[in-house]
């Protein structure tokens, strides 16, 4: 019945299952359409113009560094076969531009900044209540305490990749990160959520993930199959699947605070049950 509520359950009682964390949020990014991919269209341009902005800066101010990137058969003892007609010949690197530290600050700055508004957009919508636009302000408090948290990580991925052979190491540290991420990786939601300090909600993050670690590894697998599959679809694709990771991410967190059941509706009703909590 709609009045019924829900309480929480001891973390880990009821694992998160990876298909319906994805068939509900298919279903609610599809009942919040419209919400949704104005989300994703300024996500996508405000990242745009940014990036855009920040490489300018870089070449204006000569900041940055050229960096070689080795390919797989660039030395002279490993290069593809020889044949009289194709014979065997080293390969040159890759040459990229690596952004300066100002420009990174920034991005990051701009990208903990988006991902806090777009998590602030998906906890109304899976609890069923008013959204609005403030995802495009975030509250200030939350912001800065996510940061104290982003900033730290960001950095040592950047410069765990900038010191690393990127064909040898880039998986195993890509792997480390997100591990890193399923235990730890909802304490913006606990920030928003509860309004808790950093590391109130990096505890909190810890604890809810119980039992559910493997299971969230697979989700964020799975996330990432979602976001090429968007690309494939060019931009429609995209605005839809941007909106749907965040709304996947926050039914997972929903579902291990309040078990299976945050992620139903009220039965003959398209209200979720996650409408009757405070």
């Amino acid at each position: 019945m709609q009045g019924e509520s829900l309480s929480e359950i001891v973390p880990g009682g009821d694992p998160v299952q990876i298909g319906k964390c994805i068939s509900r949020g298919f279903t609610l990014t599809k009942r919040n359409v419209v919400i949704a991919l104005l989300a994703a269209i300024i996500y996508l341009v405000v990242t745009l113009i940014c990036n855009f902005g920040f490489k300018k800066m870089d070449e204006a101010f000569g900041w940055g560094k050229n960096v070689e990137v080795p390919t797989l058969f660039n030395s002279s003892s490993s290069s593809f076969p020889s044949s009289p007609s194709h014979p065997s010949y080293p390969r040159p690197p890759i040459h990229t531009r690596q952004p300066s530290l100002p420009n990174t600050l920034l991005s990051q700055f701009v990208s903990a900044f988006l991902a806090i508004g777009l998590v602030s957009l998906s906890l109304p919508i899976v609890s069923g209540k008013k959204s609005g636009l403030k995802f495009i302000c975030p509250n200030v408090s939350h912001f800065f305490k996510s940061i104290l948290v982003l900033y730290p990580f960001y950095l040592l991925v950047d410069i765990a990749y900038s010191l690393v052979n990127p064909l040898i190491l880039v998986l195993p540290i890509l792997i480390i990160t997100i591990t890193l991420m399923v235990r730890y990786g909802y304490f913006i939601h606990a920030i928003i959520d509860r309004d808790m300090n950093p590391l109130e909600a990096l505890k909190y993050s810890a604890k809810i993930t119980t039992n559910n670690r493997l299971n969230l590894f697979v989700l964020w697998m799975a996330s990432i199959g979602i976001l090429i599959l968007g690309a494939i679809a060019l931009c429609v694709g995209v605005l839809f699947a941007i909106p749907m990771l965040f709304i996947m991410s926050s039914v997972a967190y929903r579902w291990m605070q309040y078990g299976h059941r945050a992620a139903m509706d009220h039965p003959g009703t398209e209200i979720p049950m996650l409408s009757s909590i405070e």
